[in-house]
């Protein structure tokens, strides 16, 4: 028996080599863009959707923090869905103070259109609050028609070290707990206004430090303070100097652009 080979004309590819070719090619390319997508959609969840969460999570924290607030919020219990309570009339809102601005989104549409559903609870003047995201069926984070816990918890980690300075009031966003659930991919942010355990001060009419304010340095001012009332100003490297440390003597008025001095004593 003889076997013949036979060179393919030309030297050419056959058209199952072509084929070969094309799908490593198609396969190659699929994985790529796969990659693009997956790399695209996480900065989404750091980005835009971290931004919208912290947006929100500050502006209920300044509302609940409002001088208003325990009359508005006297109930144990009460519900506020979407965003215009937080918003002005002007905006269509019903919020005396403008705490979100007008053209913030009333949903989170990158994250498969969440809305912010706010249970604010009233515990004998202690308000809190419980923040959750979820679409109008329910479902949390989601992302070309697919569930995303893992982008969930991206834009979480986003939220809860984001500065937000596109709002008003402007402010960090503290003393907030932000969650995402690894089953139902949806994002819960907590909030208590307990002045007790906030060191910051608050816009309640309140106004209570509950630990010393200190700067990290020098070089650090107190900038547009109307009045300073307190029992003893003492000079930190020398507490030998004083200013009305037994609130027996009195300062009836002090009055200066600017004060620079290492340190004050009373002339009692």
């Amino acid at each position: 028996m003889k076997i013949m080979f036979r060179q393919k004309a030309g030297g050419g590819f056959s058209l199952i080599e072509l084929l070969g070719v094309l799908a490593i090619s198609a396969f190659l390319l699929i994985i790529t863009v796969q990659q693009i997508i997956k790399k695209n959609d996480r900065q989404i969840a750091k980005g835009i959707v971290a931004r919208q969460i912290a947006g929100f999570t500050n502006a209920v924290r300044q509302r609940l923090s409002y001088q208003d607030a325990v009359v508005s919020f006297n109930q144990p219990s009460q519900t506020q869905v979407g965003i215009l309570w937080l918003q002005q009339t002007t905006c269509g809102g019903s919020a005396l103070v403008q705490f979100l601005p007008c053209n913030f989104e009333a949903d989170i549409a990158q994250a498969g259109h969440l809305i912010y559903t706010t249970e604010i609870k009233n515990n004998a003047g202690r308000l809190s609050a419980l923040i959750t995201l979820a679409d109008v069926n329910g479902k949390g984070y989601q992302a070309h028609g697919r569930k995303r816990s893992d982008l969930a918890g991206a834009a979480v980690i986003g939220a809860a070290g984001y500065r937000v300075s596109s709002v008003s009031p402007i402010g960090l966003v503290t003393f907030a707990k932000f969650q995402s659930d690894p089953i139902s991919a949806i994002i819960t942010v907590e909030i208590d206004t307990n002045s007790a355990t906030e060191p910051w001060l608050r816009t309640d009419g309140s106004n209570k430090m509950n630990s010393d304010l200190a700067f990290s340095g020098a070089g650090h001012d107190l900038l547009n303070a109307g009045d300073i009332e307190a029992s003893s100003l003492t000079d930190k490297d020398d507490n030998n100097y004083w200013l009305d440390p037994s609130a027996i003597s009195q300062v009836s008025g002090l009055t200066a652009n600017n004060i620079n001095a290492d340190s004050m004593k009373a002339d009692s």
